[in-house]
């Protein structure tokens, strides 16, 4: 794996058609206001000591990325056809706040994915996307709506969750030691049940 330097990822940004990444390594980068219109497909990478600020995409899809005490600030995905994929990624001690994603169009996913350590907090999921097969373990969740289709097949340990509203279908998840404060878990017209 290649590692490159801040100047080198942001030209690797500026491509106005689809933006492929792959096999690199970013570390200690700061990445602000960042707009990007392009779909964007990352593979195969590794970030460390990464801040993402007030960015905003259109389409990505992370595969077979690694995570390691990132932060993502402020992101903004919105689009009315496909809008994220993470797949086989790890996040370990990140801490995610303020991450906006909405979109109606074609379902999306978070598959195989393990968040370990890692602070989700003011989250906001409108969205059509299947969160299956991840691991959630030391996290703690606050101040988040996700409304998303379903929530099946995760493992969810050792977590500290408060003020939470889900709108999900919800099975098939293990789950051992949570604390849980202030937490609504329900079913609206907006999910698609099985």
């Amino acid at each position: 794996m290649k590692e490159i330097k801040e100047e080198e990822f942001y030209k690797m940004l500026e491509n106005e058609n689809e933006i492929i990444i792959s096999d690199i390594c970013l570390k200690n980068i700061f990445i602000k206001n960042k707009r990007i219109c392009s779909s964007v497909s990352i593979n195969n990478c590794s970030f460390e000591h990464i801040v993402f600020e007030n960015c905003s995409f259109a389409q990505f899809k992370f595969e077979n990325c690694s995570f390691s005490h990132c932060e993502f600030l402020g992101i903004q995905i919105k689009d009315n056809e496909h809008v994220f994929d993470l797949t086989n990624c790890t996040f370990s001690s990140c801490f995610i706040y303020d991450l906006k994603i909405e979109a109606i169009g074609e379902e999306s996913d978070i598959v195989r994915t393990s968040f370990y350590e890692t602070r989700l907090s003011n989250m906001e999921f409108y969205v059509n996307v299947c969160i299956g097969q991840c691991n959630f373990v030391k996290c703690t969740l606050e101040n988040n709506d996700i409304r998303v289709n379903e929530i099946d097949d995760n493992i969810l340990e050792k977590l500290e969750i408060r003020n939470l509203k889900i709108r999900a279908g919800f099975s098939n998840n293990e789950i051992k030691n949570i604390k849980m404060q202030n937490c609504r878990f329900y079913m609206d017209e907006f999910c698609n049940w099985r």
